[in-house]
């Protein structure tokens, strides 16, 4: 009776959210001390910040923490940066200019700009893939030899009697196989990744620089004369003219790159050199595809066949429809147009999805991955 009063039984059993307390400080050093983690996210490393998580919760925030850290690495490898974000729209932002206020000098600005942009990113290939053989690819091909004749063209010595037939052949490629990769390929604004953006240079810029010829050769025959047909040499030309010379310029890449291809072509990526088959047929469903259709398994078999596509879609589509953009120029405005409307739309996609959605999507994995 005597005694003093027992304590309080709040003060008897800790509540619940003493133990919680007590217990995130307890685990929470085990994830906290780790030297490596604290020095790459030190806020774990905070008093405050262990006391209002358990040791799970830090390790999934350390997980999440990774895999976001793992996408900002793989877009600092693509060229993500501020400095090649500027270089990216400065260029469109000068191309544009140019295209505008001068159009008489696009094919100028376009002839020196292809050699940088197109060794910019070859070294960007050799370092980051091993893919020098990429320029074999007739895209790459084809616009390094149109601004080796645009150079010479502009100091003049190019031949009169190649002039027209160099002409045709550079507008057939620009309007047909080039602009419809484009679309094909989904070129995009991407502005800070030279891969991307050399990609798009050479499959859209033609297609304008040809427009600039056309409407301004009047100009460019009293700024340059004689590196380029006449207006007169130009109105008679006639549609089997135009396909014939894109044709011709088209199997000269064709026939040897052919012979190569599926002579020593094949097994270079086995060799641990990427080729654009290659690299197609591992990533697309070509193999499915042509195994459905053709019941052809060997490698050799498909990069055939992907010779026959790729000419068939050329020689009997792309080349007919640069003869007719020819002819009607409201169609090659239309398709200009077209090629730029398409690039603004996937580069606003590409943009909207690493913004937005990218990490929300590396987390959901995670979370699956976890539950896994």
């Amino acid at each position: 009776a005597g005694g003093s009063a027992p304590p309080p039984r709040a003060a008897m059993r800790p509540c619940s959210d003493d133990l919680s307390k007590q217990s995130r400080r307890a685990s929470a050093p085990a994830i906290i001390g780790d030297d490596t983690l604290g020095d790459k996210y030190p806020l774990l490393r905070e008093s405050r910040f262990s006391s209002r998580f358990n040791s799970a919760e830090i390790r999934g925030i350390r997980a999440a923490l990774e895999a976001v850290d793992h996408q900002k690495h793989h877009l600092e490898e693509e060229g993500l940066s501020q400095v090649s974000f500027f270089f990216g729209i400065l260029n469109v932002a000068v191309l544009t200019f140019v295209g505008a206020r001068y159009p008489a000098w696009l094919w100028v600005l376009y002839a020196l700009e292809c050699p940088l942009l197109i060794g910019t990113w070859f070294f960007r290939m050799c370092q980051a893939y091993n893919g020098a053989l990429f320029i074999l690819d007739y895209c790459w091909a084809a616009n390094l030899v149109f601004s080796v004749y645009l150079i010479v063209s502009l100091v003049g010595l190019v031949p009169t009697a190649a002039q027209l037939t160099l002409f045709l052949a550079f507008y057939t490629a620009a309007l047909g196989p080039l602009g419809w990769a484009c679309l094909a390929l989904h070129n995009g604004l991407i502005f800070h990744s030279v891969e991307k953006s050399a990609s798009l240079f050479i499959h859209m810029t033609p297609t304008f620089v040809t427009l600039a010829l056309l409407t301004e050769l009047e100009g460019i025959q009293r700024a340059w004369p004689g590196r380029f047909p006449t207006p007169t040499e130009l109105s008679e030309v006639t549609i089997l003219q135009l396909f014939t010379c894109g044709a011709v310029g088209y199997l000269i890449w064709l026939v040897p790159h052919g012979l190569w291809l599926l002579s020593v072509g094949i097994n270079c990526p086995q060799h641990g050199y990427a080729t654009v088959f290659g690299d197609l047929h591992r990533k697309s469903p070509m193999e499915s595809i042509f195994r459905k259709f053709t019941g052809w398994t060997s490698l050799r078999g498909h990069a055939f066949l992907y010779l026959c596509v790729h000419a068939i879609l050329c020689i009997g589509g792309a080349f007919p429809f640069a003869a007719a953009c020819f002819k009607i120029r409201l169609l090659h405005m239309a398709f200009g147009v077209l090629l730029f409307t398409s690039a603004a739309w996937y580069g606003a996609g590409y943009y909207d999805f690493i913004a937005a959605k990218k990490y929300t999507k590396v987390l959901h994995e995670l979370l699956q991955k976890s539950g896994k």
